[in-house]
This record gives C-alpha cells, sequence and structure tokens, in this order.
C-alpha cells in the first residue's frame, strides 16, 4: 500500500509595523498598503482630519505645501 503525502501550506509571514498617525499615513505611504493607523477617530466617531504637509518637486509648487480642510477638521458619518 502506497502512502499519501499531503503538501504543507507555505506559511505565510506577515511583519506589523508600529502604527502611525493618520496625517503620517497620508503624507507617506503609497496606495494599496495594509497600515495601521492609531487615533483616527474622536469619542463620537468623527475623524480627525490632520492639516497635512505635501511635497511638490515642481518649480512652480515651491516645495512643501500644506493642506487642511478647515477650522472643524472632523469629517462626519451618518
Amino acid at each position: 500500500m502506497s502512502e499519501q503525502v499531503r503538501p504543507q501550506k507555505e506559511t505565510e509571514v506577515t511583519t506589523v509595523a508600529a502604527a502611525m498617525s493618520f496625517a503620517e499615513f497620508l503624507e507617506t505611504v503609497p496606495p494599496s498598503q495594509d497600515i495601521v493607523i492609531e487615533n483616527i477617530f474622536n469619542s463620537r466617531r468623527e475623524i480627525i482630519v490632520p492639516e497635512l504637509k505635501l511635497y511638490c518637486g515642481d518649480e512652480l509648487c515651491g516645495g512643501t505645501r500644506f493642506f487642511s480642510i478647515g477650522k472643524t477638521r472632523k469629517l462626519f458619518f451618518h
């Protein structure tokens, strides 16, 4: 009688980096990356939107630009 050998499943190694801020995520992480973001919601489950520092290398931009949604800095979900 022949013995059947089942192939072993490959073990997947996943490395989880330390959590980063929402601003750091938006400023530095390319699309399609899984990242843990800390302190994204306040106590009322509103997203706290940070001011962003975005770099533009074009002559017309002149380097770092700042982006902000205004005074509230919150997005509301209904």
